[in-house]
């Protein structure tokens, strides 16, 4: 094992361990060198775990991970663009992320793409429906139970995404028509 990967499994321990500026400082000191870190640096933007939640700088590292490939952060920044989150929204742009994800075969893209094009089927071209984005934390997530947070988009989806997957952080994320 490489000194990058023993620093990357020291900073995911830490993660585990609901260390988070611990490990935000072990995960900045192999970012360049480790795409894992980098999606986590993002992860925890999105979620002000460690630091201070903000939406663009999670998109920043997301893009850095996901143009080196990293299928969950071209997840996280598919649905990013798609709800225009820390980005300007564009769905075209977050559905090709998802695409990307979903060929190397991310079970969440997948999902999320086949829910879509299951909506679009039923939607008329011209019919636009009101959605709700709402996230909530894994109940028995103790450590951080702030992460919920409830925005309305326009759309002409109606999706479930389960995102993220950690011992400390279990998010659902869907996406429901509300008239």
């Amino acid at each position: 094992m490489t000194e990058v990967e023993l620093k990357f499994a020291e900073a995911e321990k830490l993660f585990e361990d609901g260390k988070y500026s611990a490990s935000v400082q072990v995960y900045q000191s192999i970012a360049r060198m480790h795409v894992g870190a980098q999606f986590k640096i993002g992860l925890m933007y999105k979620n002000g775990m460690g630091l201070r939640k903000d939406l663009q700088q999670a998109s920043v590292w997301f893009l850095m991970a996901s143009q080196q490939g990293h299928a969950k952060a071209q997840t996280m920044l598919g649905v990013m663009y798609i709800l225009g989150e820390g980005v300007r929204q564009n769905r075209a742009e977050g559905l090709s992320l998802l695409k990307s994800a979903s060929d190397q075969g991310e079970q969440e893209a997948k999902e999320l793409l086949e829910s879509y094009s299951k909506e679009q089927d039923a939607s008329s071209p011209s019919e636009s429906k009101r959605v709700k984005f709402e996230a909530s934390p894994n109940p028995e997530n103790k450590k951080n139970p702030a992460l919920q947070k409830s925005v309305t988009v326009d759309a002409r989806v109606k999706i479930i995404l389960k995102l993220s997957k950690t011992k400390d952080l279990f998010l659902f994320f869907f996406i429901r028509s509300i008239d």
